[in-house]
């Protein structure tokens, strides 16, 4: 099985026990704590930590509770329960504990929708499979093609795009304001309709 490190999270869990084992560390192990107020021991860690265990439930199924939580340097983020699946958030550190630099944007409001990242690797895998049945191979390194240029050449297709939907988007944020003017009934709605989306509210 090799060695691990255990974890013991004192963050309410799904699963009925606080130990768990870890491979994302130094396999020594080792016994590190996540404290009930999100505090994790090792305060140099960053980035995710995956811990797990089988418990034997009422009844005698065995279930398997799998955990990654998001670290930034002695304090717990995130925690997603990965298994039994369907992922979900279990714990989520309060803003209020959070802290932002000056002159930053304000921090992130965590709300009901689908989490940008697990979209964004939807997306990756589909262009995977999507070159794979182009070109017949999925991309490779040291595939005969010039690398550098490919990277140049999409970079100018993208600048291209944002900068057509910055055109677009500064003329509908104008439409609507015009829109606004014209119809005070219904005015309230649009103004709260622009602060929605950041992209218009600029």
């Amino acid at each position: 099985m090799g060695m691990f490190d255990t974890i013991k999270c004192f963050i309410p869990l799904p699963c009925p026990d606080v130990e768990y084992q870890s491979k994302s560390l130094d396999c020594m192990l080792d016994e590190y704590i996540i404290g009930s107020d999100g505090s994790f021991s090792n305060p140099h860690y960053f980035g995710d930590l995956v811990f797990y265990k089988g418990v034997n439930t009422v009844g005698g199924k065995h279930e398997w509770f799998e955990f990654r939580a998001r670290v930034d340097n002695g304090s717990v983020l995130e925690i997603t329960q990965t298994s039994p699946t369907p992922i979900t958030t279990v714990y989520m550190r309060s803003a209020k504990k959070r802290h932002s630099s000056e002159g930053d944007q304000p921090l992130p409001a965590h709300n009901d929708r689908a989490a940008v990242w697990d979209l964004v690797k939807a997306d990756i895998d589909s262009r995977d499979n999507l070159g794979r049945l182009r070109y017949g191979t999925r991309l490779q390194p040291f595939n005969g093609r010039d690398t550098v240029r490919d990277t140049y050449e999409e970079a100018l297709d993208k600048l291209v795009y944002l900068r057509s939907l910055l055109v677009e988007t500064q003329e509908l944020r104008a439409d609507l304001n015009s829109l606004a003017e014209a119809n005070p009934q219904i005015k309230d709605a649009i103004t709260a309709l622009i602060a929605k989306y950041t992209i218009l509210a600029q």
